[in-house]
């Protein structure tokens, strides 16, 4: 993702999800993902903090919503 990853692996974990195996379509449901691909940002507590809606977020905007989780 635009090396998000390496520039922030030290602060956030990052889940790459097969939406279409039983686990990720459990996943899914659980974190309400109805688009791909999608993206979930999900706080310490297991707290939904931010969804990808439609379309791809620019870089900057990803930045900024981890910025506000750690």
């Amino acid at each position: 993702m635009h090396g998000l990853e390496r520039d922030w692996k030290d602060k956030v974990q990052f889940f790459h999800v097969n939406f279409r195996s039983p686990a990720g379509k459990e996943l899914g449901r659980r974190f309400d993902v109805e688009h791909l691909p999608g993206l979930v940002l999900v706080d310490a507590t297991g707290q939904v903090q931010w969804r990808l809606g439609i379309g791809l977020p620019r870089r900057a905007e990803i930045e900024s919503r981890l910025a506000k989780l750690v």
